[in-house]
């Protein structure tokens, strides 16, 4: 990842003045359940932004929260997504996620854009309220599995064998 995708999101100055704010989200993170990761694509099974959204809307109430996302202007191929968290005590915190805009060669810009936004959309909310959206594959799917290559025979006709085989004897 290199600079420009990383944006850091901005700190409260006093953190005592956002304590009302931060005991609500503790109580809220308590009610808060994981979404069912049944969509499939990319690779692994994930939850799509409207049931991320749905526990939110049916759990951030009872604690006098809510939040909104607005999109913010980025760089080139770029595309930021601000949440703010609020409590009804007029308490706030914000964040800002900035990615590369998605592009496949089939879509036009538009739809590269909103797919883009949907996603940063999705990521924030999960990230900010600690919700799984998906199956967590402790980035295996950043670079494709090496497979074991087979044992080679020695000149002396022995095979050479694996750990995994040494391991099962």
């Amino acid at each position: 990842m290199n600079d420009e995708q990383t944006t850091r999101p901005p700190v409260p100055e006093n953190p005592i003045t956002c304590a009302n704010l931060f005991k609500a989200m503790a109580a809220a993170q308590g009610d808060l359940t994981n979404p069912k990761k049944d969509t499939k694509g990319y690779n692994y099974k994930y939850a799509t932004l409207d049931q991320v959204v749905a526990i939110l809307r049916s759990v951030l109430p009872k604690h006098g929260l809510c939040y909104m996302q607005n999109p913010i202007p980025a760089g080139d191929g770029q595309v930021s997504v601000q949440t703010i968290v609020g409590h009804e005590s007029g308490e706030h915190i914000s964040s800002v996620l900035t990615m590369p805009m998605v592009t496949n060669g089939q879509n036009n810009s538009a739809q590269n854009y909103g797919g883009t936004l949907t996603y940063i959309r999705r990521y924030a909310l999960t990230s900010v309220f600690g919700i799984e959206s998906e199956a967590d594959d402790d980035a295996r799917g950043i670079d494709p599995p090496k497979k074991e290559e087979p044992p080679k025979e020695k000149k002396s006709g022995k095979k050479t064998k694996l750990p995994s085989q040494l391991a099962e004897e």
